[in-house]
């Protein structure tokens, strides 16, 4: 309903710039209807006192909703003629006459009793909307705090016994707060299944090289805690990439490693690739192949079936960055850029320490540092030097 609302209005105004904010409060009869007049005056009283009386203070100056609402001041103006002139004028739906003039009664009036006639004798629920546009950075902070005093009205106004009407409010803010209230109440379980999943993860790597007959080494271990770690880093990296391109962090946003690494792990790409490796060492070959050839036939199994379920899920959850809600948006854009770095990781990360780890892969590193390592030490501090003199050059001014 909101949405077709911004979209019949927004073209009147091509001057205005800014982003569109909305906010719906519902109001509904706890018992009768409300264009009786206990309803409608309780629904006028708070409606008269939220929008002309009530006070937005920020950074020391206050204002009130009718001094944000232009040029959609008049939106509900429909409402209240139909409340305060039904006396003299039935009310039809969805096109209601009030005197010479034609009122849609359809985007405000719901749960509707219908007599024989077509006249509206029964309301149940009443829609108010407020909109306007966000042209300033003060003017945001203005209407986040219009919208938290407007829901702290409407808990306040619940709370009465005697009240008429059950008052409910929607708005991208106050959904925001919902959000991280709930998220508060289910970290402990996210922290618990981090753990178990961890642990179930290392046991099925474990279990995976005793079927596959592979004598049992402690660098086997390094296997999952690669796994593990390369969630975790493009976890860390896609927060990094956000927070570069100056968005915020929510409290969203501090789970999604957890999913990354539910994601990456426990569906496909490490057990798949780590399956596929292992049973390269169990196939009947010409030759002995080398851990980098048993990578490279590891790879040419699963690597399509990795690239496509990691892409999949990429799209995914990019589809979720059309969801209403900001934060919801920025979550689903920092998962899907999370999962994307997460099958770079794992083709660029995990899968060369299987070759590292392999039963001769040790040995091969240390021979290799062992024959390089005069050469390391001056080549870090050729490279260190370098960056030095790099960093002088630009900062001179």
């Amino acid at each position: 309903m909101v949405l077709s609302i911004r979209f019949r209005l927004t073209p009147k105004y091509p001057e205005i710039q800014g982003e569109p904010w909305y906010l719906a409060l519902f109001a509904m009869a706890r018992n009768g209807s409300i264009l009786e007049t206990t309803e409608s005056d309780e629904l006028t009283t708070f409606y008269q006192y939220v929008t002309q009386k009530m006070p937005i203070e920020v950074e020391g100056s206050s204002t009130h909703w009718d001094d944000l609402c232009d040029p959609f001041c008049d939106l509900n103006s429909q409402l209240w003629n139909l409340l305060n002139y039904q006396s003299f004028f039935k009310i039809h739906y969805p096109l209601s006459t009030a005197g010479p003039y034609k009122v849609n009664i359809g985007k405000h009036l719901f749960n509707r009793t219908i007599n024989e006639k077509g006249v509206v004798i029964s309301v149940g629920t009443v829609a108010m909307y407020f909109t306007t546009f966000v042209t300033s950075k003060i003017k945001q902070k203005q209407l986040n705090v219009f919208e938290e005093q407007v829901l702290s009205e409407v808990r306040n106004h619940n709370s009465k016994s005697n009240s008429s009407l059950e008052l409910v409010l929607y708005g991208a803010h106050t959904v925001g707060g919902e959000v991280r209230r709930g998220v508060y109440l289910v970290y402990p379980y996210y922290l618990a299944g981090a753990a178990l999943l961890i642990l179930f993860v290392t046991v099925n790597f474990i279990a995976i090289n005793l079927c596959f007959s592979q004598p049992w080494q402690y660098s086997q271990l390094f296997l999952p805690l690669a796994a593990i770690s390369s969630a975790i880093l493009s976890s860390m990296t896609a927060i990094g990439f956000i927070l570069l391109l100056g968005y915020h962090i929510n409290i969203l946003i501090l789970v999604s490693p957890f999913l990354t690494l539910a994601i990456s792990i426990s569906v496909n790409d490490a057990y798949l690739l780590t399956n596929a490796w292992l049973r390269q060492s169990s196939l009947p070959t010409p030759h002995v192949l080398t851990p980098a050839e048993r990578l490279q036939m590891a790879l040419e199994q699963v690597g399509v079936s990795m690239t496509v379920t990691s892409l999949t899920n990429f799209v995914g959850f990019c589809l979720g960055c059309l969801a209403p809600a900001p934060e919801i948006q920025l979550f689903c854009g920092t998962l899907a850029l999370s999962v994307l770095l997460d099958l770079i990781f794992q083709l660029f990360f995990y899968a060369p320490i299987h070759t590292i780890f392999a039963s001769d892969g040790l040995i091969s590193v240390y021979k290799q540092i062992k024959t390089n390592g005069s050469k390391i030490l001056p080549k870090l501090k050729q490279t260190a030097t370098s960056f030095c003199k790099c960093n002088l050059f630009f900062k001179r001014p």
